[in-house]
């Protein structure tokens, strides 16, 4: 596999949807991929590792292609035990100026997504499968430096929180920032982080895609909402607001 992907520039960009349905990936696993991603033959674009059971532990090694891989353009880490302190292992990467990632997935992985695989994991398991609202100062500098991401999936993460997004708006409405498309969904957000969202969307020069569905802001946080999607500097174009919000 790793002779093809330096070797075969025909399977660049789908290499690893083929492996979404792997759970038993092991930690030099990824180091050898990783090393192979950093070969000057690899033109990989699009790398996929959704439910592949990867730790923190992985994350330096993935962070260290980013620092220095032109080509890779999607990295999707969404159904891993990652935690803070794997993300905050790949914002090292993140925040180089070699790195040209455009979407970044971090989708948490819920009960029901894990029960759907052929390991079962434990309550205990599950509690270490969401990132919080402690990583969000690293996903800040990401923000206020990276000129390529456009795209950042942090649904299902429920520690997230409010406090995660009230966070998150200092990047967001920094003016370097080149978000396009940001997914919030069943995050345990409410009404308490509407303000803040709609502070970004008076602002943000960029944002058109905004994924809400799932969290709880009842109609005084979606009045909050609508105030800034009533702003005439409003770039916003699609919102997703779902019953699960009443």
């Amino acid at each position: 596999m790793l002779h093809v992907l330096n070797s075969n520039p025909s399977t660049s960009e789908v290499l690893a949807k083929d492996y979404r349905v792997n759970e038993q990936w092991k930690h030099s696993s990824i180091y050898l991929l990783c090393q192979a991603l950093k070969d000057p033959n690899c033109k990989l674009k699009e790398l996929q590792l959704w439910r592949c059971q990867l730790t923190a532990t992985c994350c330096g090694d993935l962070a260290t292609v980013l620092r220095v891989k032109h080509n890779l353009t999607e990295l999707e880490l969404g159904g891993n035990y990652l935690g803070d302190a794997g993300v905050r292992e790949l914002c090292r990467g993140l925040n180089h100026s070699n790195c040209k990632l455009q979407r970044l997935g971090l989708w948490g992985c819920s009960l029901r997504c894990l029960l759907r695989g052929p390991c079962c994991c434990s309550p205990q398991q599950l509690r270490y499968c969401h990132l919080t609202h402690s990583i969000c100062g690293d996903l800040n500098a990401v923000l206020s430096i990276s000129l390529s991401l456009c795209e950042l999936d942090l649904g299902r993460n429920k520690d997230l929180g409010d406090v995660g997004v009230q966070l998150l708006r200092e990047g967001l409405q920094y003016p370097n920032c080149k978000l396009q498309k940001l997914g919030l969904e069943h995050c345990g957000l409410t009404a308490g982080c509407c303000r803040e969202l709609s502070s970004v969307l008076r602002t943000s020069q960029t944002l058109t895609e905004l994924g809400l569905g799932r969290n709880g802001f009842h109609d005084s946080g979606v009045q909050l909402l609508c105030e800034g999607l009533k702003h005439p500097n409003c770039k916003l174009q699609k919102i997703q607001l779902n019953i699960f919000d009443k």
